[in-house]
């Protein structure tokens, strides 16, 4: 997504929890009128504007514990093909790219499935992938 359309996307949201905000206290004002107890009114508006605040934690958090999509956090534990004899270092095949690699664990054969373990400038460690 551009910064165009995010910078967008951030000023409709505040501008949709900005109006939100004031129907709550529209919707406060008109129950006021209806003779209802103070204690009932208070709830109602404390209820809506915490299911507002409890909503974007959450959206936050689960923005932040995603995995990465992008760098090379996102290598990790990606599957790739083995395109050389890894003894320790050779060439493998993951997410369509060919990345020098190293094996953690020694030899690797040729035409192997091999899981990302880590990933250091523009080498990447492997394992054999364990077959489930």
């Amino acid at each position: 997504m551009s910064v165009r359309t995010t910078l967008l996307v951030v000023v409709i949201l505040w501008a949709f929890s900005a109006a939100l905000i004031l129907f709550l206290i529209f919707l406060g004002l008109s129950l006021a009128q209806a003779n209802l107890p103070i204690e009932i009114l208070v709830a109602v508006v404390a209820a809506a504007l915490l299911s507002i605040l409890a909503f974007r934690f959450y959206r936050g958090l689960r923005a932040n514990l995603a995995k990465a999509k992008t760098g090379s956090a996102a290598m990790i534990g990606a599957v790739g093909i083995a395109t050389t004899d890894l003894n320790p270092a050779g060439e493998v095949r993951v997410q369509g790219e060919f990345w020098k690699a190293v094996a953690k664990d020694g030899w690797i054969n040729e035409g192997s499935e091999v899981e990302v373990t880590g990933v250091e400038n523009l080498t990447i460690y492997v394992k054999i992938k364990e077959k489930v």
